[in-house]
């Protein structure tokens, strides 16, 4: 496990194998439960995080890694840097999660574009992008819910 003080919010690289821990144990089965798990972590910090979680096929989180810290109106984050955390984890799904500061959960063009991106790369590595979760304080966006077709279909699958 590493850390990272950042702006006095301790962000972590958690490697999720320690059977007590309530993340590992959960199941990320729709943006819901996303939400509900993550919230805490991000939610209230006063600029834009994001993190991706990697998954086993049984949508358990396996990793989770802050990817980008970036300001109060967005971040910027590379395909390569996730998908090269997400090859070293062993992770075969991942979740992409970032706050919105302003509590505003809709996406930017920016936001939509990378979502495709990602996808497509992570797809030639045979890693599946489940979901890109957008939190805001108390409501959240999720890019599947939303347009179901750029991920292929219906929700995850088991």
């Amino acid at each position: 496990m590493e850390s990272i003080d950042f702006v006095g919010v301790k962000l972590v690289h958690y490697q999720l194998t320690e059977p007590e821990s309530k993340l590992h144990s959960s199941v990320l089965s729709s943006p819901n439960s996303v939400h509900e798990e993550l919230v805490n972590w991000v939610a209230d910090l006063d600029r834009e995080v994001l993190v991706v979680v990697g998954m086993n096929i049984r949508n358990q989180p396996v990793m989770l890694h802050p990817v980008s810290i970036g300001d109060a109106g967005r971040t910027i984050a590379s395909v390569a840097e996730i998908l090269r955390v997400v090859l070293m984890s062993a992770s075969t799904k991942i979740m992409l999660v970032h706050n919105h500061p302003s509590g505003d959960c809709s996406p930017s063009a920016a936001d939509k574009a990378f979502t495709k991106r990602l996808i497509k790369a992570a797809s030639l590595v045979d890693v599946k992008v489940v979901d890109h979760v957008v939190i805001g304080h108390d409501s959240y966006y999720s890019f599947r819910e939303s347009d179901p077709d750029i991920f292929g279909g219906a929700y995850i699958e088991n």
